[in-house]
């Protein structure tokens, strides 16, 4: 099969080298009464790739805005923060076999250096934590609230987690044309419904369509190698 590209369709190419795809994204809401250790994570199993996490409040959709460990707030030296209780905002994310990395501010009575405890949920999440990792491989990776003693627990925290798909092929490159027209694209981005490759393309000359438009057809291409 022979595939033909216009004049106005390879403009367009040049023009939209950098492109962004549709991003993966989970809600995860992590209640302080279930998903407290390891065993009780919220599981999610991720194809390798770069994510953020980005804490959400009820207001922005999510359960939970953020957590209070002891259902209640007491000895707060202000209004935001430094309370012998109240509420915070702290998760565990582990990556494989990872150890645990904790996000936030929280267990153990306060006041705590980092701030915690706050006075109510909306000031704890002011002082919510985004973070991010990259996945070499595909991996399982968990999420948590710690903690132990949970028939005083109240709330939670909730996350928004994305894989960051910025377009693989996002650095300046250059094109060539032979003076007989045929062409050498030495990066574009192919777009499955699955996976985002970076590949080169080469494009023959073919002549003029019907409507005198410039026509080129795919000659060979190839997925670039990192």
């Amino acid at each position: 099969m022979r595939h033909f590209l216009s004049y106005t369709t390879l403009l367009s190419v040049f023009i939209t080298v950098e492109t962004i795809a549709e991003p993966s994204m989970f809600v995860v809401n992590l209640n302080s009464r279930i998903h407290v250790n390891l065993e009780t994570a919220i599981s999610i199993q991720l194809n390798k790739g770069k994510y953020i996490v980005t804490p959400i409040s009820k207001e922005q959709g999510g359960m939970y805005s953020a957590a209070n460990r002891f259902q209640e707030v007491t000895e707060c030296s202000g209004s935001n923060g430094n309370c012998m209780h109240g509420w915070e905002h702290s998760y565990l994310i582990v990556v494989g076999e990872a150890t645990p990395a904790k996000f936030g501010c929280g267990e153990g009575h306060g006041p705590l250096d980092c701030g915690a405890y706050y006075p109510n949920e909306t000031v704890a999440f002011q002082n919510a934590v985004a973070s991010e990792f990259v996945l070499a491989t595909p991996t399982t990776v968990k999420f948590f609230f710690r903690d132990d003693n949970l028939i005083d627990n109240e709330g939670g925290i909730s996350l928004i987690l994305q894989q960051n798909k910025t377009s693989i092929c996002n650095e300046k490159v250059t094109g060539t044309v032979s003076p007989n027209l045929d062409m050498h694209l030495p990066s574009l981005n192919y777009q499955s419904l699955t996976v985002t490759q970076s590949i080169w393309a080469d494009l023959e000359f073919y002549g003029q369509g019907t409507n005198s438009e410039l026509l080129w057809k795919l000659k060979n291409f190839g997925v670039n190698q990192k």
